[in-house]
């Protein structure tokens, strides 16, 4: 409401501005003369010029350590047109103001510091005691004003002639320039002000000129409230002066536009922020440091000043006394003032007060104190003698008579100057119309320290153009209420933030498009209407789809920007403990008030909540929460939405039959690799909720009905692993925000945790006392509206039914590229019901929970054809539960709560197990396990295979070029076979090519190949294995998983060799007339098995030529490693007859190739001979190295291991290889038919597999063992060799046809029986034979099987 204050007759008001100017401004001033000050307020035309600051100001005002320097104001015009107030202009101009304030760098001596500061705290606790004391006496005069009984005309007269000085007036300040500079603290500040004015004017709010006066209305008054050019600057250099200052606020505006219409009863207010002009603000790292550095060292100087007037343990004892200290202050002055003597000890006692007491305080108890005394010296002086002349040569001076006036406090004052009966009520305005509009708003983070590797454009923030209306009409509801008519319009602009030149925040353009939103981010109009017979509420709320870009480093930048420098202290570190703790219990006793009053304020606004809540409601929100783009440099991104919302009523609803939808879509989590690749973990979900809330009688009714559809999670490593280096890095940097807030944080928290406690503990008094009252016998309680309706609502019947019908829930668990496990849950209607009744309260609660019929299924992929094979048949089930309250009896006198769970089985459980699954799944879980370790951001997250050179170890897709002519790879993505892109792959070997670059760059879907200038080959889909001809060759396009992380496109001939012995090889090639071939170009024809998914074995393999085979005979043939597969050059192998010939040798031996044999389909398994090469000389027995070293004993050369296993420092035992005139070795055909494109087509891939003539495993997890083995027949001698646990040993020496053989322990142990293993028994897999060893030739056998 208006107000108008009132004044008394007796006072004019050119005193009662004299008196104002001079208790507020003179004690701050100087230059001001009082002659002059009189005469020009009289005249009504006053000019104050160069008017100084004193330098001790900001002291009087409580802050030492600073001196205002040079400083002063340069005019202050007064305009008070005495003779015709009702029509003349009234005009304050203040111009020129300069203020320097810079930090004293004190060379004063500690008592003179000290005798400094209690004069400066002496001085501003006198001027907050006048102040205090005159605008008590205006006070006390305008409430005698009041009891006199003023009529109602001189009243008016008031109102008019204070109406007519606030339309009429006109106040300005114009080229303010404050500025603070500390060398010390290497700080300079300077803030600008062009002007700032308060102008009258008429509803066009357009600017008067000078002269011109308003004609006052009886009707209305029009205000213009301006402000230009406000900016201010800091210092980012190092030297701390102005001359180094940067902008920290651009120039800015800003107006008011004010009306107060009596004839309509109408409030205008409408502001305008920075409309034609962007409003910027600037600030620099250098900026931010110097701000914490000099709060710190200001803090710590202001105590340090502090501890000079009183010690830190002293002060802590005086403020814990509290009041009491400050009644003991006030009847020490007492007595002072009544000029008795005080002791020594209560002098210092009473200087100790005045050192730690706060201004407000003394400056309180002092006008206490001089009230009491001159209010006693008052009744004492009515009386006549020698006593009244002796009390009146000993009144203090400067003491009034103003009655006996009771103690100030300044709580009460405050609330005496907010009595309406301090006031002349006009008439309420009925409306009241509010608006702000503000332009364009822009917050620049500049980090500019000198450092090449961070980005200086950190946070650049801009909300453009927004505003908020708000029209309010008073009335009467149908109920007879006093309400009011409202409607609130607000709308925000669109949003942007960038950090280095990136997009950070901005608005889902497409999205945005796409819901025909209008150009805000935001829009929300709540609008309550009154009815003849209903109150009617209206909400509509608009969100805009956001996108925002986050990532770990910008964070950490972010955070490094805020944090305090290294070595500053904080205001709470530099504070001492006396005052750290007086402030910690201020701030407890400031909370235990703040919980008081919220507790009060929420059962006040329960009860006119519930006295004037709607009765009809009508409800549109729309809600497009923000994507959230997670990114983590050289790992990937992850995209979290939580979709769509949108909640209305369908159509105006009574609000005790409430009907609420809810739809929820677009929810959804997304990662993506630095690759492109693309994983949604939660895909979009369409949600749609009905809910009606019933209230009728005593009853309240909740009915739920959800529809949700498909809901599929898809779990891969890459997206867990992504998630958990994203989680890692936050977790990190959340860290580092803990450790630099924590002890504001912890003080927070405990404040925040005290208001909750406080207000918790009233609110559970209040309900105590409901529940007392309604104890008692039909006695009638006053308890409040409230209270009331919140007992009423515990005590109605609650009814609860909650139904939701799920789809389905898809668990796809993948292997990097495509799902591999499939599990889902099916919901049969009506789904998962839920029904409870008891009481609102939540006592005597029952509920039921009913899974009619549900069936749960789990499949795998088959990734040779693609179908999906069961492992867990749809399996159908129920479930029930029962949750109801047991009455007490005598087994439990509280009663409880008994619970049922019945789970119902509706069919068999089948389950199929098959090699093939148990296989998937041991690959996967060491996958997932090392997915959940986080990278390294200069890591990628996929898993790599060992590879001899890999050009990408973490690459996704491969190829292996074993041809000898280059091929092109084509990526297709839709279904027209359009090649989406293209990338030529020369011939690799082992060093296989990563194609990641065109197969994640789009959603490609199939690969095809093809040679130049011919056709493609049929299309490869990515996600299942398969294989494709490749047109114009004699090659085949194999798409392989030979590791859980990565496939494999592999492009080679339909015949290959792979060598399993742990000899290099050399290998020929011949035509079917056993003439030798030109040998293929080496070794790009050939590459590690493991790459295909061929590992070597776990355990040891040796053999006592595994060492020995160089590189002598390279160049006479192909070269093949151990575990190596090589592809066989369409020219050497026949493709009718699906064969090929080869003769083979060890490298380093000196040893004829064996001869041209025949290798395929017609020859699947056999034996190779390698004779040894006749020694011209003669003089050699046995086998010999290249080099000419005989092998007379095996020990010279040792045993090498191939494989993972470890290798044995031990010599083998191995005999003399005399009688033997070569090396055995044995192959075998291995043939994989795979299924082409072509329903009807398909090919035989065929391996020809090279391995030793005879390997024994020992596979006895404790102590070695020997052999003994000899060919099968009379005369041949034995031959020995150990063969270590867990380890294999190759013998190349015998063929492989029959055998005898026997074993021993180690040492010198019996020989086992001998064993005659025929052809047919070492072939029969399924065969075992027992072995009778034994420790001692007495000793009982043990049971040792050879298979």
């Amino acid at each position: 409401p208006a107000v108008a204050f009132h004044w008394s007759g007796a006072m004019s008001l050119q005193s009662t501005l004299e008196n104002l100017l001079l208790q507020f401004i003179g004690p701050y001033v100087e230059g001001i003369d009082l002659s002059a000050l009189r005469s020009g307020i009289w005249r009504g035309h006053l000019d104050l010029e160069k008017i100084r600051l004193k330098p001790g100001l900001l002291a009087l005002l409580g802050f030492e350590g600073f001196r205002v320097d040079n400083s002063e104001i340069g005019a202050i015009r007064i305009r008070i047109p005495w003779h015709s107030l009702f029509t003349g202009q009234l005009s304050i101009a203040v111009e020129g103001v300069r203020v320097h304030v810079e930090q004293v760098d004190d060379t004063r001596s500690t008592a003179e510091i000290v005798q400094a500061l209690r004069e400066d705290k002496a001085t501003a606790v006198s001027t907050r005691a006048e102040q205090l004391r005159t605008l008590a006496e205006q006070r006390e005069k305008a409430k005698a004003a009041l009891a006199s009984g003023q009529d109602e005309r001189s009243e008016g007269m008031g109102t008019k002639i204070v109406r007519n000085f606030v339309n009429n007036l006109i106040a300005s300040i114009s080229g303010v320039d404050v500025a603070f500079t500390s060398e010390d603290l290497g700080l300079a500040f300077s803030a600008t002000l062009g002007e700032a004015a308060i102008l009258s004017t008429d509803e066009s709010f357009g600017e008067k000129g000078r002269h011109e006066v308003i004609e006052p209305s009886r009707s209305a008054m029009h205000k213009l409230v301006r402000i230009r050019g406000f900016g201010a600057q800091l210092s980012a250099g190092e030297r701390g002066i102005l001359e180094d200052a940067a902008q920290l606020i651009a120039p800015c505006a800003c107006s008011v536009q004010f009306a107060h219409c009596l004839d309509d009863q109408q409030v205008k207010l409408y502001a305008q922020l920075g409309v034609d002009t962007a409003n910027e603000v600037v600030v620099r790292h250098s900026q931010l440091q110097k701000l914490q550095v000099a709060q710190a060292r200001l803090a710590a100087q202001q105590e340090r000043l502090h501890a000079l007037l009183v010690a830190p343990r002293v002060e802590e004892a005086v403020l814990l006394e509290g009041d009491a200290a400050c009644t003991e202050y006030g009847q020490l002055l007492k007595r002072k003032l009544t000029q008795r003597q005080l002791s020594e000890e209560d002098t210092k006692r009473l200087q100790l007060l005045e050192d730690v007491l706060p201004v407000n305080t003394l400056a309180t108890q002092r006008c206490a104190a001089e009230d009491a005394v001159a209010a006693m010296a008052e009744r004492f002086m009515r009386s006549k003698g020698i006593l009244r002349r002796f009390l009146e040569r000993i009144k203090p001076p400067g003491l009034c008579n103003c009655g006996e006036a009771p103690a100030l406090d300044t709580q009460e004052l405050v609330v005496d100057l907010t009595d309406p009966t301090n006031f002349e009520d006009l008439d309420t305005p009925q409306k009241l119309d509010l608006g702000v509009r503000s332009g364009s708003l822009v917050l620049n983070l500049i980090d500019d320290r000198p450092l090449a590797a961070v980005n200086k454009q950190l946070l650049r923030v801009q909300l453009q153009e927004w505003a908020v209306e708000v029209a309010l009409k008073l009335g009467t509801d149908h109920r007879g209420n006093s309400s009011a008519e409202f409607k609130v319009n607000g709308v925000m602009g669109a949003v942007e933030a960038q950090h280095a030149g990136q997009t950070v925040i901005c608005i889902n353009r497409d999205l945005w498009q796409a819901q025909e939103q209008q150009e805000h981010l935001a829009s929300v109009t709540l609008e309550n209407l009154l009815d003849t017979d209903h109150n009617r509420l209206c909400v509509v709320f608009d969100l805009a789809p956001l996108d925002v870009h986050l990532s770990p480093p910008m964070l950490k930048q972010l955070l490094e920007f805020v944090s305090p420098p290294p070595g500053s202290e904080t205001c709470a570190e530099a504070m001492s403990p006396s005052r750290r703790n007086a402030d910690i219990e201020q701030n407890q006793q400031w909370a235990e008030s703040v919980g008081k009053q919220a507790a009060e304020a929420t059962k006040q606004a329960v009860q006119e909540a519930s006295e004037r809540l709607p009765d009809k409601i009508n409800v549109s929100v729309r809600i497009a929460s923000p994507t959230v783009h997670v990114s983590v440099p050289g790992v990937g991104v992850t995209r979290v939405s939580l979709g769509q919302m949108h909640v209305n009523t369908p159509e105006t609803c009574q609000l005790n039959q409430l009907r609420l939808r809810l739809e929820l879509a677009q929810t959804m989590l997304r990662t993506a690799s630095v690759a492109g690749e693309i994983f949604d973990v939660i895909q979009p979900v369409p949600i749609s909720v009905d809910l009606q809330h019933g209230d009728v009688d005593d009853v309240l009714s909740v009915q739920v009905s959800a529809s949700i559809g498909d809901v599929i999670f898809s779990v891969g490593p890459q997206a867990i692993q992504i998630l958990m280096t994203m989680v890692g890095s936050f977790a990190a940097i959340g860290e580092a925000m803990a450790e630099t807030s924590q002890n504001s944080t912890v003080e927070v928290k405990d404040l925040v945790t005290k208001v909750a406690s406080v207000m918790e503990a009233e609110l559970i008094e209040v309900a105590g006392t409901e529940s007392g009252k309604e104890g008692e016998d039909n006695v009638a309680s006053p308890q409040p509206a409230a209270d009331r309706s919140l007992s009423q609502l515990q005590n109605k019947r609650l009814i609860v039914d909650v139904s939701a019908a799920l789809e389905r829930l898809t668990l796809r668990i993948t292997d990097s590229f495509v799902p591999v496990l499939n599990a889902q849950l099916h919901f049969a209607d009506p789904g998962i019901v839920f029904h409870g009744e008891g009481l609102a309260s939540g006592s005597d609660f029952a509920m039921q929970i009913d899974l009619k019929d549900a069936a749960v299924g789990i499949q795998a992929l088959n990734s040779r054809d693609g179908a999906w094979e069961p492992i867990v048949e749809d399996f159908h089930f129920g479930i029930e539960f029962e949750s109801a309250p047991v009455a007490p009896s005598a087994q439990e006198p509280d009663g409880g709560v008994e619970t049922k769970i019945a789970f119902l089985g509706r069919g068999a459980l089948l389950v199929n197990i098959a090699p093939t699954i148990l296989e998937r799944l041991n690959g996967l879980v060491p996958l997932y396990v090392s997915s959940l370790e986080p990278l390294d951001s200069c890591q990628s997250p996929s898993t790599s295979t060992q590879s001899p050179t890999p050009t990408n170890n973490f690459a996704r897709y491969r190829v292996l070029n074993l041809s000898d002519e280059v091929i092109e790879v084509e990526t297709v993505c839709n279904s027209d076979h359009r090649a989406a892109a293209c990338m030529s792959v020369a011939p690799t070997g082992s060093v296989w090519k990563s194609i990641d670059d065109i197969v994640l760059a789009k959603d490609t879907e199939a690969l095809r190949v093809r040679t130049p200038s011919n056709e493609p080959s049929k299309l490869l889909p990515i996600e299942k294995s398969g294989a494709a001809s490749v047109p114009g060759s004699h090659l085949v396009a194999e798409l392989l998983t030979p590791a859980e992380g990565h496939r494999l496109l592999l492009i080679a001939s339909p015949f290959r060799v792979h060598n399993k012995t742990d000899l290099k090889l050399c290998v020929r090639f011949h035509d079917e007339h056993g003439k030798k071939m030109p040998q293929p170009a080496a070794p790009t024809t050939c590459c590690n098995a493991s790459l295909l998914g061929h590992q070597t074995p776990e355990h040891e393999v040796r053999s006592k030529f595994s060492n020995m085979c160089g590189d002598e005979n390279i160049g006479i043939g192909l070269e093949l490693l151990p575990n190596a597969v090589c592809s066989i050059p369409p020219s050497a192998f026949s493709a009718s007859r699906s064969c090929t010939w080869l003769s083979a040798k060890p490298a380093g031996l000196k040893l004829d190739f064996c001869g041209a044999t025949e290798v395929g389909l017609s020859a699947e398994v056999g034996g190779l001979f390698c004779q040894e090469q006749p020694d011209p000389a003669g003089g050699s027995e046995g086998l010999q190295h290249a080099s000419g070293a005989a092998l007379r004993d095996g020990k010279r050369f040792g045993m090498a291991i191939c494989g993972r296993g470890r290798s044995s420092p031990g010599e083998p035992s191995v005999v003399s290889a005399k009688g033997f005139s070569g090396i055995h070795f044995r192959f075998e055909v291995e043939t994989q038919v795979v299924r082409l494109p072509d329903p009807l087509a398909s090919i035989s891939l065929v391996t020809v597999v090279l391995k030793p003539a005879l390997a024994v495993l020992n596979a006895m997890p404790f102590g070695d063992i020997s052999i003994r083995f000899a060919p099968e027949g009379q005369g041949q001698t034995w031959h020995e060799t150990d063969v270590p646990n867990l380890a294999c040993v190759n013998l190349y020496e015998i063929p492989s046809q029959s055998i005898r053989i026997c074993a021993r322990l180690s040492g010198d142990a019996p020989w086992s029986q001998a064993l005659n293993l025929g052809a047919k028994a070492l072939s029969d897999r399924a065969q075992s034979h027992l072995l009778e060893m034994r420790h001692t030739q007495d000793g009982a056998a043990g049971g040792t099987t050879l298979e």
